[in-house]
């Protein structure tokens, strides 16, 4: 089932006057070890950065949430391959391309464990092609035959082939899919660039932690999972706070 993502930003401004506040009061406990963030100690650009933060961040959670309901709305009109050009997918189908859904990922049928694979138009041309320049070197009576049975069944595939395509571009071009998942994609991307200049900086205060904190929620809850680079933030975050409490441990 296909979830929307929920927003729970604040506006920047009382964001940026709960961070400063959960920052100051993380330091009382450091204080006692007579270290206190001062205003010196302060990282204007991660304060600026962090501002961005939340605009990137409302951007693509719009962005994903337009993207999924033109899914909701326009996936009920996706028209099925036909079973004629259609394969269970096997080694032997390898080069042909898998049964997808309006957003391009495969598309399992109910109750089918693998996705099937489809023959498209390309693909029925070259078959047809290559038949029959095996009838033309062909010398046997009941291989041309049988090759050239094939070669009639599959323009008729092509035939179904070519309307399942054009009914698929239909869509496509009705729904504005291209343009949603384009628009995501640009979010994502504007996100990602965040969170690499978030992260590049050393937190040397509370503020700068809660910052970055909020910067890897906001990137949870993207798909972008696999990110080279990005498997280094939590632990980043993790030492950073462990060695900014490490004052208050001290007189615990």
């Amino acid at each position: 089932m296909i979830n929307k993502t929920s927003s729970e930003n604040l506006p920047t401004m009382n964001r940026r006057s709960l961070l400063l506040g959960l920052a100051a009061a993380s330091t009382v406990a450091a204080s006692a070890g007579g270290t206190v963030a001062s205003a010196s100690n302060q990282r204007p650009k991660l304060l600026s950065l962090g501002d961005k933060l939340y605009a990137a961040e409302a951007e693509y959670i719009a962005a994903y949430n337009a993207l999924i309901d033109v899914i909701l709305d326009w996936s009920p009109h996706w028209p099925v391959a036909p079973d004629q050009i259609t394969e269970a997918r096997s080694y032997a189908y390898r080069n042909l391309d898998l049964e997808r859904d309006l957003r391009g990922y495969g598309a399992p049928r109910i109750g089918e464990d693998k996705t099937r694979r489809v023959w498209h138009s390309k693909d029925l041309l070259s078959e047809i092609h290559r038949a029959e320049e095996q009838v033309e070197r062909s010398i046997s009576k009941k291989s041309r035959a049988a090759l050239e049975k094939a070669i009639k069944n599959d323009h008729h595939r092509l035939v179904l082939a070519k309307k399942y395509e054009a009914d698929c571009e239909h869509i496509r071009n009705a729904s504005g899919c291209a343009a949603a998942k384009g628009r995501e994609k640009a979010a994502v991307a504007a996100l990602k660039g965040l969170m690499f200049q978030i992260m590049a900086e050393p937190a040397s205060n509370m503020t700068d932690a809660l910052i970055q904190a909020q910067a890897l929620t906001a990137w949870g809850k993207t798909d972008e999972i696999f990110t080279i680079g990005s498997e280094k933030w939590a632990p980043q975050l993790a030492a950073s706070i462990l060695r900014l409490a490490q004052p208050a441990r001290n007189v615990i």
